[in-house]
């Protein structure tokens, strides 16, 4: 067989191979969320009995109708360049199909309220916008991080805040390498007066008996969120717990104070026998 008449039998060979009836690209939709991130997306042949070819064994050519948003190498690995809306696709010869890219870029996370100022108990919950460069909402599945600078002042778990402790903290809301952010104050509230019941005790020794204090405005209404301690003025008679349990020792006279942002009221302790 000479030159010719083998190149002829080769080319005969070729076209009785299987043709590409359609295109695919999977996934068929994808998002990215960073400048510079990547997704290398996969071609999908099929013939004209909807079979799968190996696309290795053809030419497959990867465009991007918006290359300035997102660009597409010709392995298909699809780059990240700003936010907006992409359709790249891998073409065989005129058989072509496509997948639709979205590249959402957050710039700026916004935290609202930006300010709040609490007492001790209560909550306030803050919501984060994060948007792209063009000042859209960014798509993606990352949540947004929460986290507080003191969490003795303030906790807080996505976006509900629980105030602690008087003092200020700063509540961070992150969107990957974004951040927005809210100052949360938290005050006592201001008092009258502190009023412990019962007003005295006679105790047993080894008795129990828990006294409970009263923060009292000025119109005499109960105002939450007063830390108290107590003091007893001899151990050895009749101890306090934190929580105003008091508990008879031994025989004896003691004083049990309690004592709240410089207000206190004291309660006669007798302890018999």
């Amino acid at each position: 067989m000479n030159r010719s008449a083998w190149f002829l039998a080769a080319m005969a060979v070729v076209g009785c191979g299987p043709s590409v009836k359609s295109v695919g690209v999977e996934p068929a939709q994808t998002t990215l969320s960073a400048k510079g991130a990547t997704r290398t997306l996969r071609a999908v042949l099929r013939d004209v009995k909807g079979k799968p070819l190996d696309a290795a064994k053809f030419k497959v050519t990867w465009t991007s109708a918006a290359a300035s948003v997102a660009s597409v190498d010709e392995s298909g690995t699809v780059t990240a360049i700003r936010s907006g809306e992409a359709q790249v696709v891998a073409a065989v010869g005129e058989v072509r199909g496509g997948a639709h890219v979205t590249v959402s870029i957050p710039t700026t996370v916004t935290v609202a309220p930006a300010a709040g100022e609490l007492r001790p108990g209560q909550a306030l919950v803050l919501s984060a916008a994060v948007l792209d460069e063009f000042g859209k909402p960014v798509v993606g599945p990352a949540p947004v991080t929460w986290t507080s600078s003191d969490g003795a002042i303030a906790t807080v778990s996505e976006g509900r805040v629980i105030a602690v402790g008087p003092g200020t903290a700063t509540v961070t809301a992150a969107f990957g390498g974004v951040r927005g952010t809210a100052q949360v104050s938290v005050k006592l509230p201001e008092f009258a007066k502190l009023v412990v019941k019962p007003a005295k005790l006679h105790l047993r020794r080894g008795d129990t008996i828990r006294l409970r204090a009263e923060p009292l405005d000025r119109s005499g209404h109960p105002v939450g969120g007063v830390g108290v301690t107590w003091r007893s003025s001899d151990g050895r008679i009749a101890t306090v717990a934190a929580d105003g349990s008091v508990h008879a020792m031994k025989k004896g006279k003691v004083k049990v104070t309690a004592t709240a942002s410089g207000k206190s009221a004291t309660v006669p302790v007798v302890v018999a026998k």
